[in-house]
């Protein structure tokens, strides 16, 4: 996909590689290729699955802020950017408090086992 600056009224094209508009966007949201507004979608879900931790990926988070009400320099802060979930389990719970899941759909996909209670989805109708 590529967006280009050639849409109507000063909106953004998002285009297939091969020059197909999909929809338009700009600052006030998401247009259809009739200049309809697009209202976002709101999926619920509830489930578990299990994974193995090898197979687990977690990436660092953290306002510099915070790190510095810690006392740690943003730009000296050696933890790697991504653990397993090995490196993670091995962490104490301040540090695994500092990592979250990478992808929670690739765990879904990838996982052992698992089981959803519900699913639903919808467009939200909220002004």
């Amino acid at each position: 996909m590529k967006e280009t600056n050639d849409g109507p009224y000063g909106l953004k094209s998002i285009q297939t590689d091969d020059g197909k508009v999909l929809f338009y966007r700009n600052r006030n949201g998401i247009f259809d290729k009739t200049g309809k507004k697009m209202r976002d979608i709101i999926v619920e879900f509830s489930g578990w699955v299990r994974l193995s931790p090898a197979n687990a990926k977690f990436v660092k988070i953290g306002e510099p802020t915070i790190l510095h009400q810690m006392g740690i320099d943003p730009n000296k802060d050696e933890r790697p950017d991504m653990i397993t979930g090995v490196e993670w389990q091995n962490l104490d719970d301040d540090d695994q408090g500092d990592y979250i899941l990478e992808d929670v759909i690739a765990a879904q996909r990838d996982c052992d086992d698992g089981d959803y209670q519900q699913i639903d989805w919808f467009v939200d109708d909220s002004p």
